[in-house]
């Protein structure tokens, strides 16, 4: 039996990045060996929030958050029965990404090209998965919503 190929998928709820999910599903069905985790970054609290809330509340509040974004993609890999891991994680999704890549010594990412945080930078593809395309010592399959 071959080694599972180690996949990390960016999903932040938008459907560029359920079709991400999806695409892995289908190399699964077709009998590829796939150990799948799925990271959702949420962005920081900033301003008087930080200093307001006791860091277990916010703590608390970024997992909750992550839960709700990653909450459709666990769905449909329930469905399929398609075991895998879940991460959140807050900071600057682009360089989160590629730092759980190298935590988890994944050998390839999977996200959409434009989710909730593209910005001007997102005109062709998403500015993360532009920086994440350009940065990973890893190759990236992106996938849009269309």
């Amino acid at each position: 039996m071959s080694k599972a190929l180690k996949i990390l998928v960016a999903v932040d709820g938008s459907v560029s990045s359920l079709r991400a999910v999806q695409h892995v599903v289908d190399l699964a069905q077709r009998g590829l060996a796939v150990e799948l985790h799925l990271l959702n970054v949420q962005p920081p609290v900033r301003g008087a929030a930080t200093i307001l809330l006791p860091r277990g509340e916010l703590a608390d509040y970024h997992r909750e958050e992550g839960m709700k974004a990653l909450a459709d993609a666990v769905q449909a890999l329930k469905v399929v029965g398609i075991a895998h891991h879940l991460h959140v994680a807050v900071g600057a999704p682009a360089q989160t990404v590629l730092a759980f890549v190298q935590r988890l010594a994944c050998a390839m990412v999977v996200m959409g090209t434009r989710g909730y945080g593209g910005g001007v930078a997102g005109a062709v593809m998403g500015s993360v998965a532009s920086d994440v395309v350009i940065r990973a010592a890893v190759p990236v399959t992106l996938l849009n919503s269309d």
